[in-house]
């Protein structure tokens, strides 16, 4: 009886705990899902606190009492505002000597209920609170990326015809639909170096007067597949004639790889998610700092500030750079090429 009262108090107290979160959970993942998953974990951190004496047989009114102060605990500031820091991610390890106090303090008198000890209790809850709130910080992160995928795709999936504008707008055109898949070629480069005076301006180098601004002498080693590129190279830059695919391509990736198309359409066995920038819209500074930041405005988002980092470390993005070209800067343009090197390092 004893144990069947306290785990309806305490399941809904570690319910109320969490309630401050449910709205906002359940806005970005599965609410069947939620209520399953989470139901099952908050049944067994209510087991946990009472493991120790489940087989206890005290008098009626000791357990009248215990039962009070199990309930003021569980209804506490200090022991919620523990669960919501973890639940937050604003501290790695709750404080069990300054919550065993707060039990002490609701008027438990030490060996009234043999077997039990306040500090076992809540450190036993505490580690299968620990692991909820991983659930639940897990089932935000993949509502996050739901979002942000769905997102990117509404954004990138219609085609745009660069120059005329509306053309598209009764009758849109899914990429998607008339991509042509697109051979490279691997090619080394000599082209006439543009310098830039102080003002900002191009000019051409003295020691070759008479060459033609747009000559260039190129040297074709190799022809293939975008797939092929993919997964041979960790970094690859896209080179091309105005108007030549390179945008496109880049979008067609995004939405492969936000569409979780990879395998169907570049026969390549990976999931990584996707980033596009453009960088003549990117802020200046740290590219990093500034990632969610962009992100957010440029697709309408709340992601949490920090939302990339962990995909980014574990190496489990594409990240694409779009318009190196559209800044206008010749100095600018080196910057931003030496960011784009720091940050793919």
């Amino acid at each position: 009886m004893l144990n069947a009262i306290l785990e309806k108090i305490m399941f809904n107290s570690i319910f109320e705990i969490i309630k401050d979160f449910q709205q906002y959970i359940e806005s970005i993942v599965d609410k069947q899902k939620l209520d399953k998953d989470v139901e099952k974990s908050i049944e067994k951190t209510a087991q946990a606190f009472y493991e120790g004496f489940q087989d206890v047989v005290v008098e009626p009114r000791i357990t009248e009492e215990f039962i009070e102060i199990v309930k003021k605990f569980f209804e506490s500031a200090e022991l919620k505002s523990q669960c919501g820091d973890l639940l937050e991610e604003k501290i790695a390890e709750p404080d069990i000597v300054m919550l065993e106090q707060v039990f002490y303090n609701f008027g438990y008198v030490e060996g009234s209920i043999p077997g039990f000890t306040p500090r076992e209790a809540i450190a036993s809850f505490f580690l299968e609170f620990k692991k909820l709130a991983n659930q639940i910080l897990s089932l935000r992160t993949e509502g996050y990326r739901r979002i942000y995928c769905d997102q990117l795709v509404k954004y990138h999936e219609k085609l745009s015809l660069t120059g005329i504008p509306g053309a598209l707008d009764k009758n849109p055109i899914k990429l998607e639909d008339v991509f042509i898949t697109l051979q490279a070629s691997r090619s080394i480069s000599k082209a006439d170096i543009m310098l830039e005076d102080e003002d900002g301006e191009e000019q051409k180098r003295d020691d070759e007067p008479h060459r033609p601004q747009d000559v260039r002498i190129t040297e074709t080693i190799n022809v293939f597949s975008v797939s092929e590129a993919l997964s041979n190279s960790r970094n690859l830059v896209i080179l091309g004639a105005p108007g030549s695919g390179k945008s496109t391509l880049m979008k067609y990736l995004a939405l492969t790889f936000a569409q979780n198309k990879v395998k169907e359409r570049l026969e390549l066995d990976d999931d990584k998610l996707p980033i596009f920038i453009a960088i003549k819209e990117f802020p200046s500074g740290n590219i990093a700092e500034n990632l969610t930041n962009y992100i957010n405005k440029h697709l309408q988002l709340d992601l949490p500030k920090d939302f990339f980092i962990p995909y980014l470390e574990a190496g489990k993005c594409i990240v694409m750079f779009d318009g190196l070209d559209e800044v206008a800067n010749v100095r600018q343009r080196s910057e931003m090429a030496k960011k784009v090197m720091l940050f793919a390092n």
